[in-house]
């Protein structure tokens, strides 16, 4: 996302917030360390001076602030939801060894796919054999994918389409930060627009 020369001076004056923000839990759930909220917080600041109006009131630091922190609990409440539905079993191979086996109704694909390959790798026949009839390989998991993707698009009228569009501009046309974020969101993969574009 290209910045312009004043939403780069409001990063920069922001920015001490991301560790202070990534600092504040006093815990974190499992799968996340300081570093990556730090990470993902400071991601957040660049969508936050996009979206941010100079012209609706209020001070950038505080806006900042308040943005920084709803990141920080969606992050963390993302990641113990990972957390709370990973339930790993452990496949013993003949040598002693132990992998553990993600639950392929609730693991991240990417993460079924790198410890499929990592036991194929290990080259165990018993092992292999196992795991190809228990885990999904990449091809179930993206035609899985591909079927999931196709009924969500044909459950899809147009003119519902159009008429939630046309409210969610009329919305962010009315100030609405939120509207505004939301349609930031849907253009933002085939158009770059920074929050000075649109009036």
């Amino acid at each position: 996302m290209a910045l312009t020369k004043e939403q780069e001076r409001l990063v920069t004056e922001a920015f001490p917030l991301v560790g202070i923000e990534a600092r504040r839990p006093k815990s974190l759930p499992p799968g996340i360390n300081a570093d990556d909220l730090e990470s993902a917080l400071g991601e957040s600041l660049i969508e936050a001076v996009a979206v941010w109006d100079p012209k609706a009131g209020g001070e950038w630091r505080k806006y900042a602030r308040n943005w920084l922190r709803n990141k920080a609990r969606e992050v963390m409440s993302s990641a113990r939801k990972r957390a709370n539905r990973h339930t790993t079993i452990e496949v013993h191979t003949p040598e002693g060894e132990s992998y553990p086996r993600p639950d392929k109704r609730a693991s991240d694909p990417a993460a079924v796919a790198a410890v499929r390959e990592t036991v194929l790798s290990s080259g165990s026949p018993k092992l292999v054999g196992e795991l190809q009839e228990k885990l999904p390989s990449p091809a179930e998991v993206a035609a899985r994918v591909n079927v999931l993707r196709a009924a969500v698009f044909m459950s899809l009228d147009r003119d519902d389409v159009e008429r939630a569009m046309r409210a969610l501009a009329e919305k962010a046309g009315g100030g609405d930060m939120k509207a505004f974020a939301a349609m930031m969101q849907l253009l933002a993969p085939t158009n770059v627009v920074s929050a000075n574009d649109i009036t």
